[in-house]
């Protein structure tokens, strides 16, 4: 988690990642501000610089966008 950090993360970030990573499962904008406590419009930021950082890619369900870790 350290190095997630180290590249610019804040903790909430960190641990965004870290459980996408542990979870091995996709994620929804809502299910993150949830858990997180943010609104949902600070979950798809912070998952949007996760994607801009190639280490989670969006996918695109029905109408749905998930966001999973990015194994690249």
């Amino acid at each position: 988690m350290n190095d997630v950090r180290s590249r610019g993360f804040t903790a909430r970030q960190a641990d965004i990642i870290s459980d996408l990573i542990r979870s091995g499962e996709p994620i929804e904008v809502s299910e993150v501000a949830s858990k997180y406590r943010v609104s949902n419009a600070t979950a798809r930021r912070d998952l949007l610089m996760m994607v801009d950082r190639n280490l989670v890619v969006a996918v695109k369900r029905g109408h749905k966008i998930l966001y999973q870790y990015s194994k690249k």
